[in-house]
């Protein structure tokens, strides 16, 4: 079983990549999941198909991740690291797409004054490095201080590692 690892030294660089990156590109066609600034109505959570079976996906079609460190109802991830992963966040209560349990999701406030989405009382995150729906590079990865999960239908999250063609020891390009 091989699982990615950071230390913080990497975790702070790739913190500082994705906000260089951040800003590059034009307005509205950058590629990857969307910042927690873009909520301007409620957020849709739905299921799609993945190497990891059924997960949740926000409504643009990227996958969502929970973090282990949190905890019920509460994030773990502000700054740097929200920065990596940002929270799927909504202006109003999110609404529940096909097969989606909508007494499973919530809101939880965030410290920076957003409100962000839960589901099973997780809250959900996006992965930044995750350039296009249907990618799930975030899976089973350990950095800031826990592993983060993609989440089933139910609620649970998918503690599935990596396929060994996929897995690394050694930090990506982000």
């Amino acid at each position: 079983m091989r699982r990615r690892t950071y230390g913080k030294a990497v975790a702070a660089g790739a913190a500082a990549a994705a906000l260089l990156l951040g800003g590059c590109g034009d307005d509205g066609g950058e590629d990857g999941p969307p910042s927690p600034e873009d909520a301007t109505g409620p957020a849709t959570v739905a299921v799609e198909s993945s190497p990891y079976g059924d997960i949740l996906v926000g409504e643009d079609g990227y996958a969502l991740y929970m973090f282990e460190a949190d905890s019920p109802g509460e994030s773990a991830c502000d700054e740097a690291c929200a920065e990596v992963w940002p929270p799927l966040t909504t202006d109003g209560e999110p609404n529940a797409g096909d097969r989606v349990d909508a007494d499973l999701l919530g809101t939880v406030e965030r410290t920076d004054g957003t409100t962000g989405v839960t589901y099973n009382d997780h809250p959900l995150y996006y992965y930044e490095p995750d350039t296009e729906p249907g990618d799930v590079g975030g899976q089973a990865v350990d950095g800031f201080g826990g592993l983060w999960y993609v989440v089933g239908p139910d609620g649970e999250p998918i503690e599935e590692e990596r396929p060994e063609d996929e897995a690394t020891d050694e930090p990506g390009p982000y």
